[in-house]
């Protein structure tokens, strides 16, 4: 419907690129039409309804510039940058044969704007489109993200390899679940931060707790350097306390075509919870949707009860559509009412009253949340690539079964 309904406000919104003079305010009307469509669009389906639009479309380099402007003339403009990186995106489908010179020519026509440059989202789909058609120009795409993150980051800061040696601890055991070419899957501990980033002063960050990429730098892994935040090789995050699967790019090109998978919702990822019931087992069904915005943005996942512990707890597992900030922990809290457990910004922590025993991985900033699968099937990262669950999650089961 959303495509169907779409298409023909963009065949008018074409056809009056070619009116004369004289239909000027019937253009002016169809392109407000179109701009309001896609804020609202965007608004209530996210990037997933303009990629789909968009994708449906057969649109040719002569009307790149006028749709670009329609965007931009959304009043939101981060919803209109979104819908801009969304329309270069839609390019990477390759379901036209002009994919990427009309990539280019969008990528071009948004450059040029007024008010707005491209992010590094932008840069990063905008190289994927056209990476294998025009790999100089794609080379030349991906360099300019280098000024736009030093313009981000303070570069004075040193790296982790610049720590005195007395404060790197031992490495926390993290396995490397597949080595790929130019990335790699590993199983990321529970309780250890992803990042803490490049703005702090070292001062600062001596004081801290070592970050899994500072480990990964000291072991001499190699790692990509497209993030805007300075961080080095992730192409998405995990919570200090949840464990398992989590992507790292080794160069920047591989870093950019990762990022734009995450960004076309192509990355599957399942995640395995074990979550509070709180006595109300009986009001948790077996299997379902949870449809909870988050922050204002769409957010949908599914579940599927695995294993039930009595009338305490349960092992369920969950997948996203998207991938918002905190949305299996915000899911599970508000939408299911069965936060998971030792979470401590969403409820989790009322186990404790429970298992006393708890408190030990509740102290380390651990929390029953693990992320078991990933795959993306478009680049051929095996589906296989599974994340076995943390030994100590078995201290917490015996302890639920103990008590009841």
């Amino acid at each position: 419907m959303i495509a169907n309904i779409a298409s023909l406000w963009v065949a008018a919104f074409v056809i009056g690129t070619y009116t004369e003079r004289s239909t000027c305010v019937l253009e002016t009307s169809k392109g407000r039409i179109l701009t309001e469509w896609l804020a609202t669009t965007y608004r209530n389906h996210g990037v997933v309804g303009v990629l789909d639009w968009f994708t449906g479309t057969n649109e040719t380099s002569s009307s790149s510039s006028r749709l670009v402007q329609t965007a931009l003339d959304i009043p939101d403009k981060g919803i209109a940058a979104g819908v801009v990186n969304a329309m270069i995106a839609s390019c990477c489908r390759c379901t036209r044969n002009n994919d990427a010179e009309l990539a280019l020519d969008l990528f071009n026509a948004y450059d040029k704007a007024e008010h707005f440059r491209p992010d590094i989202v932008t840069l990063a789909v905008t190289y994927t489109a056209t990476f294998q058609k025009y790999p100089s120009v794609a080379k030349d795409i991906l360099e300019r993200s280098k000024d736009l993150i030093a313009n981000r980051v303070n570069t004075t800061v040193g790296s982790a390899l610049d720590y005195p040696k007395t404060i790197i601890p031992t490495h926390p055991e993290f396995e490397v679940l597949l080595d790929g070419e130019g990335f790699a899957i590993i199983n990321k501990p529970s309780g250890i931060v992803v990042s803490h980033g490049k703005e702090s002063t070292l001062t600062r960050r001596r004081n801290r707790s070592q970050s899994l990429e500072e480990v990964l730098m000291t072991a001499s892994f190699e790692l990509s350097s497209l993030n805007p935040d300075g961080s080095r090789g992730f192409v998405h995050r995990l919570d200090r306390g949840t464990s398992g699967c989590l992507l790292i790019a080794k160069t920047n090109p591989w870093h950019a075509r990762l990022m734009t998978q995450f960004f076309l919702r192509r990355v599957e990822k399942t995640y395995i919870a074990l979550v509070y019931t709180n006595k109300n087992i009986i009001t948790l069904p077996n299997e379902g949707h949870i449809n909870l915005a988050i922050d204002g943005r769409p957010a949908q996942s599914s579940f599927l009860v695995l294993e039930r512990y009595g009338t305490l707890a349960a092992k369920l597992q969950v997948k996203t559509l998207q991938g918002r900030k905190h949305q299996v922990r915000i899911h599970c809290s508000r939408g299911l009412k069965a936060p998971i457990l030792l979470d401590p910004l969403y409820g989790g922590e009322a186990i404790l009253y429970h298992l006393k025993n708890a408190t030990q991985f509740r102290a380390r900033q651990q929390f029953c949340l693990h992320a078991n699968f990933l795959s993306i099937p478009d680049m051929d990262i095996p589906t296989t690539v599974q994340a076995p669950l943390p030994e100590w999650w078995d201290c917490i089961l015996n302890e639920i079964a103990s008590c009841q």
